[in-house]
């Protein structure tokens, strides 16, 4: 991931910020709301089903590499 320059203001200030990606990413959930509105978040223990079969393809990969020598 990369990194993104943006100019925020907090109350009445302007601050000049470099942040990763995702930190952008969240900074802009942030961009409309009004000063009385909120922004919730659920946290999920059961992986997403992609997430899974991603996992599964990755340790497979690992799992053939193990008898192979590098050229």
């Amino acid at each position: 991931m990369g990194t993104a320059d943006v100019r925020v203001k907090f109350k009445s200030r302007k601050h000049d910020l470099t942040v990763s990606t995702i930190a952008l990413v969240i900074l802009m959930l942030f961009e409309d709301l009004k000063d009385d509105d909120f922004l919730t978040y659920e946290v999920s223990r059961t992986p997403h089903p992609d997430r899974v079969q991603n996992m599964a393809h990755l340790f497979q990969l690992k799992g053939n590499q193990k008898g192979h020598q590098p050229p």
